[in-house]
C-alpha cells in the first residue's frame, strides 16, 4: 500500500507543478532509443513522438506519443508515454465511468488513466534511463488500453 500511495503522490507532485516540465535537451537520446527498439515515429508540432498503431484484425488505429519533454523531481528524470482514449462528456464522466476507469487502473501493472484538458488519456510514466525496449512496451500498453476503452466509451469508434 505505501508504494501505492507514494507513486500516486509523485504523480499528483509532477502534475501539481508544471514547472517541472521541461524540454529534455536531449531528444537524440530517445530517438536513438525508438529507432532501436524498431518503433516507427514522427515528431509532432509539440515535439512529442507520434506513433499509429494499426490492429488490422479489428480494422482499428490507435495513436501513441512519448512525451518530447521531460519532469524531474528530486533527480529522477520522468518521461511519459501516453494514448488517448476519448474525449470528456460534456458535464465529465458518469460516476459509473469514473469508477470503471479507477477500477482499470487498479488492473494494470504498468501505467493510469488521467484526462488532459478535454481528454481521456493512458499515461505511463518510465524514468527518461530506460532502455528502447522498455518504451516499446509502454508504448504497446498505452495503446492497447486506450483504443480498448475507447470502444467501450464511444461505442466502437475510432477517433484516435
Amino acid at each position: 500500500m505505501r508504494l501505492r500511495t507514494a507513486t500516486w503522490l509523485f504523480s499528483c507532485l509532477l502534475l501539481a507543478h508544471p514547472a517541472l516540465a521541461q524540454d529534455s535537451g536531449d531528444n537524440a537520446a530517445i530517438t536513438a532509443k525508438l529507432e532501436s527498439a524498431g518503433v516507427k515515429f514522427e515528431i509532432d508540432g509539440d515535439g512529442d513522438f507520434k506513433s499509429v498503431y494499426n490492429y488490422e484484425d479489428e480494422g482499428r488505429t490507435q495513436l501513441v506519443f512519448v512525451s518530447g519533454k521531460v519532469n524531474e523531481l528530486e533527480g529522477i528524470v520522468v518521461r511519459e508515454v501516453f494514448s488517448p482514449a476519448a474525449n470528456v462528456p460534456d458535464g465529465g464522466f458518469t460516476s459509473a465511468q469514473a469508477l470503471k476507469l479507477l477500477a482499470d487502473s487498479q488492473d494494470k501493472i504498468l501505467g493510469a488513466w488521467e484526462v488532459s484538458g478535454s481528454t481521456l488519456l493512458f499515461v505511463v510514466k518510465l524514468p527518461d534511463n530506460a532502455d528502447g525496449k522498455a518504451f516499446e512496451t509502454a508504448m504497446d500498453v498505452a495503446a492497447a488500453a486506450a483504443d480498448d476503452m475507447e470502444i467501450v466509451l464511444t461505442n466502437g469508434a475510432d477517433e484516435y
